[in-house]
């Protein structure tokens, strides 16, 4: 579908999709794998075009964004707990590399007196990439908390980064730290690439 016809249209619904107090979205990048074209929380045309090399028309919405968007207010007609932040835990947070796949999992589990339906991580590497092209993950919450995320297209190249890492709660709330909502209160993991992946660093 060639959505980006209307630029300046889809401006504005990236503008409103990233204010904190409308939908709070953070910007991500396009995964190379799934070949669906645009996030709408990218880059701009522009810009996206020239760092990919191509003449790309399509547009989409990342997995991790509609899993943000799930249970938000706006889409859900309640506002029920909405103003109630989470207070998450994380527990047996761990790196695991699949060397033969070539992709990592981030594993773990999450206890919260406001249910997490989702987690999602955003693979930072300043050095390597822009917030534009910061890679999106996201995994369904199972009934016992635990999680497994795979990070599809890890940094390939030597660089430090940092895993952050949100809950998506059911009442439409996402937090890393259970004390404040949104991309800015990320649980963050630092690591570091080598031979066999990602290590983890203090």
């Amino acid at each position: 579908m060639k959505l980006w016809k209307w630029g300046s249209e889809l401006a504005v619904i990236h503008r409103t999709s990233q204010a904190e107090l409308i939908l709070g979205l953070p910007h991500n990048g396009p995964l190379i794998k799934e070949d669906l074209g645009m996030p709408l929380m990218g880059a701009t045309i522009a810009n996206y075009r020239r760092v990919m090399k191509n003449k790309e028309e399509r547009g989409y919405v990342t997995e991790a964004s509609a899993a943000i968007l799930w249970k938000h207010p706006i889409f859900t007609g309640t506002a029920e707990r909405r103003y109630q932040i989470p207070k998450v835990e994380w527990h047996n947070l761990a790196v695991k590399n699949d060397r033969q796949q070539r992709v990592a999992h981030l594993t773990g589990r999450i206890t919260s007196n406001v249910p997490a339906h989702s987690i999602i991580v955003y693979d930072t590497a300043p050095d390597v990439r822009t917030q534009y092209f910061q890679k999106p993950y996201v995994a369904r919450v199972e009934k016992d908390g635990t999680f497994d995320i795979t990070i599809s297209e890890p940094v390939s190249v030597q660089a430090r980064g940092v895993l952050k890492v949100v809950a998506c709660c059911e009442n439409g709330t996402m937090t890393g730290d259970g004390k404040s909502r949104g991309f800015g209160s990320a649980h963050e993991i630092k690591y570091q690439t080598s031979r066999t992946g990602y290590q983890l660093t203090k």
